[in-house]
């Protein structure tokens, strides 16, 4: 007999956070192409909202996209980002929010 599990709401949004900065660290290899930036949109909804209180905005998927490619299109991703330390996450109600750092090349946190 098969068990059946299934993944509760906060569950399932730690997963797709973590495929999230999975994915994001590949935009951040200077060899990063349209379709990375593709990939970690398709984990969004068209009416995926980005809230960022350090620049006190509220960007829509269109914006924040915009946004990837124009840093690509810049070569602001130019492979220094190692890896995306998660320091702290909490998750509640269809929303996480994530504590995080860069390690770069350099070994330095940021």
């Amino acid at each position: 007999m098969a068990q059946h599990f299934t993944q509760s709401p906060k569950d399932s949004l730690e997963i797709v956070v973590g495929k999230y900065y999975d994915l994001n660290l590949k935009i951040f290899r200077s060899n990063a192409t349209r379709r990375n930036i593709d990939s970690i949109f398709s984990l969004f909804t068209d009416d995926f909202p980005h809230v960022h209180p350090a620049y006190g905005g509220i960007y829509s998927r269109e914006n924040l996209y915009n946004g990837y490619v124009r840093n690509q299109n810049n070569r602001a991703n130019n492979g220094e980002i190692m890896e995306i330390k998660i320091k702290n996450k909490m998750v509640g109600l269809n929303v996480v929010v994530v504590q995080r750092s860069y390690l770069s090349k350099k070994m330095e946190q940021y």
